[in-house]
């Protein structure tokens, strides 16, 4: 088996007739997650376990030097990234139609995950240039850079938003691009099929756990023009996506990693002291005791 064989299917969902609504066909098309494990077997086993299929050796990448890739039927699902200098966190990596299976298995084995990259895509029956211009229009008054790309294939691409922008969106023809990627199986394309599809990757913390809950067609909500895209061209409100946390869900958060990271050291001096002598010292440590006062 090949280190990266090709998906032999890309995820096209194209809505039925009678499939008014395309906030029901958007989807997920890219997601990549990282979140702080076991890195010794046992994060593998368990989502080998929920795929029915074993691990491969992959390559490892961006300071990643161990990964596993999860294949069936010589179509790659996700790829686990792990040994970084941060013990213990893992990434995985998820592209095309393996999203929709394994989007929601992640989320439910890794709960206390962050989205480092997300894509969303919307396909549908259209004239590429018609959709186009009501993206041009969409986005005519929010000052958003765009650039339109083509080939001789027929191929087009317009790009709308800063390649090192945390938000970016793309519509282009899937068919040409399909018959482009796989020309051998060019009688199996169905033609006439555009996507639009809005990549996010958040730069900050929070925002990257936000992310970890969020349905694939809110995701249209990380920016305001987006939104916009959304609501003007494809028929949907995407809620504007709150990209803060208040206190107490920071706090939360916060609460989890100190539990999981000092709970066992604090656990065992408090057998070695008693909870109360335990308890002070961490009230000193942390100046508490002068709050109260």
């Amino acid at each position: 088996m090949t280190d990266n064989p090709p998906a032999s299917n890309r995820g096209v969902r194209i809505p039925l007739p009678n499939m008014v609504n395309p906030i029901d066909f958007a989807r997920f098309d890219w997601y990549e997650m990282t979140f702080d494990g076991e890195d010794d077997g046992r994060e593998l086993m368990l989502l080998s376990a929920a795929l029915g299929v074993r691990p491969i050796a992959a390559r490892g990448r961006n300071g990643y030097a161990a990964a596993q890739a999860f294949d069936r039927a010589g179509v790659r699902l996700c790829v686990v990234y792990g040994s970084s200098a941060r013990a213990g966190e893992l990434h995985i990596e998820v592209q095309g139609g393996a999203c929709d299976e394994l989007v929601p298995v992640l989320r439910r084995l890794w709960p206390e995950h962050r989205v480092s990259r997300l894509d969303v895509a919307v396909d549908m029956f259209a004239s590429f240039d018609t959709l186009d211009a009501a993206c041009l229009a969409a986005v005519e008054s929010s000052g958003v850079r765009h650039s339109l790309i083509v080939n001789s294939e027929g191929g087009a691409t317009r790009y709308l938003g800063s390649p090192k922008s945390e938000v970016r969106v793309r519509v282009y023809k899937k068919s040409e691009q399909l018959i482009a990627l796989r020309p051998h199986l060019a009688h199996e394309v169905v033609a006439g099929i555009v996507r639009a599809e809005v990549q996010v990757r958040p730069s900050k913390r929070e925002v990257k756990a936000r992310a970890a809950t969020l349905s694939p067609a809110a995701c249209w909500g990380f920016a305001q023009w987006s939104k916009t895209i959304a609501a003007a061209v494809l028929g949907f409100d995407a809620e504007r996506t709150v990209t803060s946390v208040n206190a107490s869900s920071d706090w939360r958060r916060i609460r989890h990693y100190m539990q999981r990271q000092y709970g066992p050291a604090v656990a065992k001096r408090a057998l070695e002291v008693g909870t109360v002598a335990m308890a002070a010292e961490l009230l000193e440590l942390f100046k508490l005791e002068q709050l109260e006062g």
